[in-house]
């Protein structure tokens, strides 16, 4: 969260720094603005449903997806590896 934060604060004194012409379309300042402006939205949007994810579909089933989830990531990962078990191995 910190990261936007500087951003939003380095597209703000751009345009201050410039003026009235960083608000200007051709200079592309205020694009970059309204671009951090809406990463920092998105950021908590995406904040809000990992709390939804862990609340509700891994503490309310006992983790229950969480570990046929990691099981079936396990499986994947022995199965592609690149160690010798695998048949496939390329070295």
């Amino acid at each position: 969260m910190k990261f936007y934060y500087v951003a939003i604060q380095s597209a703000s004194h751009d345009m201050q720094v410039c003026g009235g012409h960083g608000y200007i379309k051709e200079w592309g300042m205020e694009q970059i603005y309204r671009d951090v402006r809406i990463a920092t939205m998105f950021e908590g949007t995406t904040g809000i449903q990992t709390l939804d994810l862990l609340g509700h579909k891994i503490l309310l089933t006992r983790s229950k997806s969480l570990k046929a989830f990691s099981k079936d990531v396990l499986v994947f990962s022995k199965d592609k590896s690149m160690t010798s078990g695998n048949p496939h191995n390329v070295k």
